[in-house]
């Protein structure tokens, strides 16, 4: 047995016999039978202790892919105990996190590196005043890990995408330390002390409410996670910027690195347009599936067209009636032009730049030039008379509308890495599928394109030299030199021509 897995062995049950100590000592007189308990507890600890301790722990560790995870395996041993024995200890959310914390480890490839993320967030719940620093001290943890894109795993990072697999692992935790509880009282009971006998015969029906109370709190706790992830991320996104004078003119620098180097000359600070997630949009029968498109980013599912939209308003069906007057105007790429894409507005952007930012519009998706506006919804009759079949079901358009989620300009090879915080109105209509297959053709066929004339809607047309300081936990070598960088100033991220 290594040094680690005996010391885990012994804290383990130390923790029992504690908790047992306290039981008894609540359920016995103090001054007489007392006395009996803690003999029984010297004369039995070191002949049961160590073996009660190695039953728990192998039960539990051998959950956790990596040998490594042995401190996950009795941190969530300890977490799991303290809970069952109060259900004050039970209410506490941050017990919850914690426990999260430890889960998170048994999920494949990652778990290390979204277990130690997850710690250092553990910071900023209590120091809010340190989350620049708690932000470098992630980015520079992910670094070390060396796991693929720091700076596309650090934008894209969602703690719910595990809530999953780690309610699954909460699951067996649950049934592993049952079994063992009543394993070690059956066979070891003619040795163990009364209270540690007594204590771990009552110990699986407490798990069994503490299991039901997981449905509650442990997406309760993926919630607390990613809010502080979010405040941390939005910090970074946000940096530490004043203006110096360096040569023959002023420049701006930022006085922590936000994000590996790729940082903007311009501060554009986030509007809280955080992306929506899953328990953020409700299906409506007849309308476009928001989840019906996923891919797959660091092994996890991605819903692109869902988490368009922003965390902070209602994504809310609506019904566009057929002959109803509207206006609706898309932007679109003289390149790769796509009339009839997802996503359209409610009014014209008053330049590039507004468009680009406030409907966060990645300049690697559609880099503008042309625009079409839908100024009414056609009738039946009316798309008929041009030609077009239409089902006797058709009664107008069916949309999903919001406001635009944040996003960073980080695709392509014209990234910037600029937040477009976002915030704006969009409509979401799905052409691809067969109910809007008229409305498709009547706009490709009917509908005129105009030129935008925009000039200032092109990210990385707008360069400007940059001072980059580096933090404490940024100073690692760089396939570029320190000390100017070129960066795209924000001048205008997101109706994307697929």
């Amino acid at each position: 047995m290594s040094a680690e897995i005996e010391l885990t062995v012994f804290e383990v049950a130390d923790d029992i016999w504690e908790r047992a100590h306290r039981v008894g000592n609540q359920a016995v007189n103090q001054i007489g039978n007392g006395a009996q308990w803690i003999g029984g507890a010297l004369k039995g600890e070191f002949k049961t202790k160590p073996t009660v301790g190695q039953i728990v722990v192998d039960a539990v560790v051998s959950m956790f892919p990596v040998a490594g995870e042995i401190t996950a395996a009795r941190d969530a041993i300890a977490i799991s105990l303290r809970m069952a024995d109060s259900d004050k200890e039970a209410k506490d959310i941050w017990n919850w996190v914690a426990l999260v914390l430890c889960l998170l480890a048994v999920v494949p490839v990652l778990g290390g590196i979204l277990k130690g993320v997850g710690r250092l967030l553990l910071q900023a719940a209590y120091d809010s005043a340190k989350l620049s620093h708690i932000g470098e001290q992630i980015l520079a943890f992910l670094r070390k890990m060396g796991y693929g894109n720091t700076r596309v795993f650090f934008n894209t990072l969602d703690f719910t995408a595990y809530q999953a697999t780690v309610t699954s692992a909460y699951y067996v935790l649950m049934r592993r330390l049952r079994d063992t509880s009543i394993f070690t009282a059956r066979e070891l009971g003619a040795v163990l002390p009364a209270p540690v006998k007594s204590w771990l015969q009552a110990l699986p029906p407490k798990l069994d409410k503490l299991q039901l109370l997981a449905d509650k709190m442990i997406p309760q706790a993926f919630k607390e996670l990613n809010a502080l992830f979010n405040k941390v991320r939005s910090n970074l996104i946000e940096g530490n910027v004043f203006p110096i004078t360096v040569g023959a003119g002023p420049i701006k620098i930022r006085t922590t690195e936000a994000r590996i180097g790729e940082v903007s000359p311009i501060h554009i600070a986030s509007k809280g347009h955080t992306e929506a997630t899953q328990a953020h949009y409700k299906h409506k029968e007849g309308w476009p599936n928001l989840e019906g498109y996923k891919k797959k980013v660091h092994g996890r599912d991605i819903y692109p067209n869902l988490y368009s939209f922003s965390s902070k308003a209602h994504i809310e069906p609506v019904l566009l009636p057929a002959g109803k007057k509207v206006y609706l105007p898309r932007i679109i790429d003289t390149e790769k032009p796509n009339k009839a894409g997802a996503y359209w507005a409610e009014k014209f952007p008053k330049n590039g730049k507004a468009w680009r930012l406030d409907y966060a519009v990645v300049q690697a998706w559609n880099s503008n030039g042309a625009y079409l506006v839908l100024e009414h919804v056609p009738t039946k009759n009316e798309m008929r008379k041009l030609g077009i079949h239409v089902h006797d079901s058709w009664e107008g358009i069916r949309a999903w509308r919001g406001k635009a989620a944040e996003k960073v300009d980080s695709e392509g090879p014209k990234a910037s890495g600029i937040l477009l915080p976002g915030g704006e109105i969009q409509l979401y209509i799905d052409f691809h599928d067969a109910y809007h297959k008229p409305l498709r053709e009547y706009v490709e066929k009917h509908i005129p394109v105009k030129p935008t004339n925009w000039i200032d809607a092109d990210i990385p047309n707008h360069v400007q030299a940059t001072a980059v300081f580096l933090g404490p936990n940024e100073r690692s070598a760089k396939i570029v030199k320190q000390g100017y960088l070129l960066r795209g100033a924000a001048t205008a991220g997101k109706q994307t021509n697929n």
